[in-house]
């Protein structure tokens, strides 16, 4: 099968998949999140999920036990619910690009960054899921070379990730407060989670800052964000309701979002054309150097 482009609903110049609808989408542009807000920003498959629940342990670790239907609740997704219903100190995700009319200097933002050839191979495993589930691909399906070509090009949902965190930077570094800006990297949680943990803790202040000091609590939230415990309980939760699941699907197929979490799967998938093709696009604007030295342990 000759797969030219991945079915997208386009609003605002920006690529959505199109089971997002409309007038959700149009509530998440329009949004300007509170002062006492915590909003986790990432482009899709950098980490978003992975560090929403550790935000949400760090949040309410008596409560909160790594359930996905009650992460979903606690930290919605705005292009797939919205923002009726949302108060002041609230948490939500969202992949959107930079818009300096909705930034509030005063809301804290998480920003998630990961390496771009590994967000590749973790993009084009999602989308497939996505387009086999709603019927747009058949399944088993192996389409990565074309599908590295979209990412190079930026004709995937949300856009050219060079361009995606360029933008976000630069508007960061203009409209921001550093105070209220805290940069996570998917590599470095990685290798160092203990420390990266307490570092968001920190960020956040006051009941999760205090929590980490209790060495038992920091144990319990490094267990339940471990890959494992939530790739089996949402796996748990795909067997129990398959309707059910922390990203946008059609149908009865759940869409998986914990899959491996690991550092350098691409290595799996790339050909020496591929490798060469990445390298090509990251040299090709200077400002990608800064990106990818937040890469480096």
């Amino acid at each position: 099968m000759d797969i030219g482009s991945l079915k997208s609903r386009i609003l605002h110049g920006t690529r959505f998949p199109t089971i997002f609808k409309s007038e959700y989408l149009e509530e998440a542009f329009a949004f300007r999140p509170h002062d006492d807000d915590i909003v986790l920003r990432t482009y899709p498959k950098c980490g978003t999920n992975w560090v929403k629940h550790i935000i949400l342990h760090l949040l309410d670790h008596e409560n909160f036990d790594g359930d996905i239907a009650k992460a979903q609740e606690a930290c919605p997704f705005l292009e797939k619910s919205g923002t009726k219903g949302l108060k002041p100190g609230s948490l939500f995700m969202t992949h959107l690009p930079f818009n300096v009319d909705t930034f509030n200097p005063n809301a804290k933002y998480v920003i998630v960054l990961r390496n771009p050839r590994d967000v590749a191979v973790s993009f084009y495993h999602f989308s497939t899921r996505i387009a086999t589930a709603s019927g747009d691909f058949p399944k088993g399906i192996y389409w990565f070379p074309r599908f590295a070509e979209l990412f190079l090009k930026g004709e995937i949902w949300y856009g050219d990730y060079m361009e995606y965190h360029g933008d976000m930077l630069e508007g960061l570094k203009k409209y921001g407060r550093p105070e209220n800006i805290l940069f996570v990297v998917y590599e470095k949680m990685k290798n160092h989670p203990r420390e990266e943990i307490k570092r968001i803790a920190e960020f956040i202040g006051g009941k999760a800052a205090d929590s980490i000091k209790d060495e038992k609590i920091l144990s319990m939230i490094l267990e339940r964000t471990s890959v494992e415990f939530m790739k089996e309980r949402a796996d748990k939760l795909s067997r129990q309701n398959p309707d059910e699941s922390d990203e946008p699907r059609r149908g009865t197929q759940a869409v998986q979002f914990v899959r491996k979490g690991v550092v350098g799967d691409h290595v799996n998938y790339f050909t020496p054309e591929i490798h060469k093709a990445f390298d090509d696009y990251i040299a090709s604007d200077p400002r990608n150097k800064e990106i990818m030295d937040r890469f480096e342990a």
